[in-house]
């Protein structure tokens, strides 16, 4: 199935411009007359768009409120000074470790759902639009 591409950026062979939207229709009517309207609008998406400054982690449970979520694993890498799995610093906790590797499987659990073969969504079409992002 095709997505539609992230706001702002050029699609690529299989997906649709962001701009794009569908509308089902449906027909009402009686023997003479019959009518056709549009029922709802909506647009095509990948689940998990990594290029959306909005794909941030929010709430009381999250250890990085605000963070976008393709920065968890760098920051838990640097929280607990794990860079490579196997290979643990001596002083690392056992909740250190854990964390490291759960950081590790959630964002190759996002990667999958960003990819071409993740789960898409059909969403309602919005005229809300992204703010500018400062380069910073």
């Amino acid at each position: 199935m095709y997505v539609q591409a992230s706001p702002g950026a050029t699609p690529n062979a299989n997906q649709l411009p962001s701009d794009v939207h569908f509308t089902f229709y449906a027909i009402t009517g009686d023997a003479q007359v019959s009518r056709l309207f549009a029922v709802q609008q909506f647009e095509i998406h990948r689940i998990v768009d990594l290029s959306s400054p909005c794909y941030i982690d929010v709430g009381a449970h999250v250890p990085f409120p605000g963070l976008h979520v393709s920065q968890y694993a760098k920051m838990i890498q640097m929280q607990t000074g794990i860079a490579d799995l196997a290979n643990p610093p001596a002083s690392a906790t056992e909740a250190q470790k854990v964390a490291a590797a759960t950081a590790v499987t959630r964002m190759q659990n996002v990667a999958l759902l960003a990819s071409d073969m993740g789960i898409t969504v059909l969403s309602s079409t919005s005229a809300g639009v992204y703010p500018a992002v400062a380069v910073d």
